[in-house]
């Protein structure tokens, strides 16, 4: 049985998953399925006039021209960088810290991560990313909520031209958190997740997509294992050379081994601007509406912040 204090603990990783800290990571896997196969039309390529007209791309001129045609530079392609570390320092407020119906409570509280992702394309149609990440939550008035987090985990997205280029995706993925001084685990969970995403490109400048996911969960203690089943969508904007802008919404079931049900609403629009192609800011908000056939664990919470991101590619 749970102690006192590890119930707390649980509380809170509920609470900021829930609430806040797991919709940056749904956005940033849903960017990169978007974002991991050439969605908009094929480019085409240059007919001899336009290639004749674009003089940086062109050779120097010479008297056998007219004999071998336009002869072109090519232009080494950009390397692919598959490996990329990544470290994220965030301040987030929420106004309901527990997750209650009543008497919200509100704190800060100091979010911190380090990783690293390999990202690669197995087959134009497929493409593979494992990620391993350690996460430190540290609350400002509410401490007994502070813990880590370890998280680990490999997912297959497939591109299926005969559907209308859908992305079909399924995800392993393991996570243990420990109390507030690396100690001893507490709660453990596994999930097998399964989905799919359609994704449009617009002008090159935006890009909107929607799907389906649900997630199998197995965890310990058995009493917090629950699955997920979840429509979303989304798009994502280039609002100036160096500013993002993201939109994303998501309505879920919550099945808990428990037999609680919960009907689970949020949406989350966030900014990121991009210091150098290494350092970013980033700012979000999120609103979470939550209804259960306990009302007890009805709550509505909302929870904002922002921070800074470095990101290193091999």
């Amino acid at each position: 049985m749970l102690t006192v204090r590890r119930t707390l603990v649980l509380a809170g990783y509920l609470s900021v998953i829930s609430a806040h800290a797991q919709s940056p990571g749904l956005i940033e896997q849903a960017r990169q399925r978007s974002a991991m196969f050439d969605f908009g039309p094929e480019a085409q390529p240059p007919t001899e006039a336009e290639a004749a007209e674009n003089i940086e791309g062109g050779a120097l001129e010479t008297p056998g021209d007219f004999d071998l045609g336009i002869q072109l530079i090519m232009k080494p392609k950009e390397r692919a960088h598959p490996l990329r570390f990544f470290a994220t320092v965030d301040e987030f407020y929420t106004d309901n810290v527990g997750l209650v119906k009543e008497d919200h409570e509100s704190d800060s509280y100091l979010f911190s991560e380090i990783g690293v992702r390999y990202e690669n394309k197995l087959t134009d149609a497929i493409n593979l990313e494992a990620t391993v990440r350690q996460a430190i939550f540290r609350y400002d008035k509410f401490g007994g909520l502070d813990f880590e987090s370890m998280n680990a985990g490999v997912g297959l997205a497939y591109k299926v031209p005969e559907l209308a280029d859908i992305t079909v995706f399924s995800r392993y993925n393991y996570e243990r958190l420990t109390n507030d001084d690396f100690g001893n685990g507490f709660f453990m969970n596994q999930t097998l997740s399964f989905g799919a995403q359609k994704s449009w490109v617009y002008r090159q400048t935006s890009s909107f997509y929607a799907g389906y996911s649900s997630m199998f969960g197995f965890s310990k203690p058995v009493i917090s294992e629950r699955d997920e089943h979840s429509l979303f969508g989304g798009g994502h904007w280039n609002l100036a050379p160096q500013l993002e802008g993201d939109v994303y919404y998501r309505i879920a079931l919550f099945d808990f081994q428990s037999g609680q049900r919960d009907l689970n609403q949020s949406i989350t629009p966030s900014l990121t601007y991009h210091l150098s192609p290494r350092c970013e800011l980033n700012a979000s908000f999120s609103f979470v509406l939550n209804r259960s056939n306990r009302s007890r664990f009805d709550y509505d919470a909302i929870t904002t912040g922002g921070g800074v991101s470095l990101k290193l590619q091999f």
